[in-house]
């Protein structure tokens, strides 16, 4: 478990949130946001091979752009959360 996780699982399982949340969660805030912040190795490796800077690919990453409206959407409204079954 890296430390992001370790930060966060506390309260995820204070409020009866899978852990599975909690990885898409992290997944969603990491891997799909790091190609549009230029200094991440995703964009260090896409600005040579593309040949232009992040200012003018940034607008075509509709994926990462898109997913800064779901992903806050789905975490406040619940859809898609996976709640822990209480064991009676």
């Amino acid at each position: 478990m890296n430390n992001k996780q370790a930060s966060f699982k506390s309260k995820f399982d204070e409020l009866g949130i899978s852990r599975k949340v909690l990885s898409r969660s992290l997944e969603d805030t990491g891997t799909m946001l790091e190609s549009i912040v230029p200094w991440t190795p995703t964009a260090l490796f896409i600005v040579p091979t593309l040949g232009v800077p992040v200012a003018d690919y940034w607008h075509w990453q509709f994926l990462s752009l898109i997913n800064l409206i779901i992903a806050p959407a789905l975490a406040i409204t619940g859809i898609g959360c996976f709640y822990k079954q209480k064991k009676s």
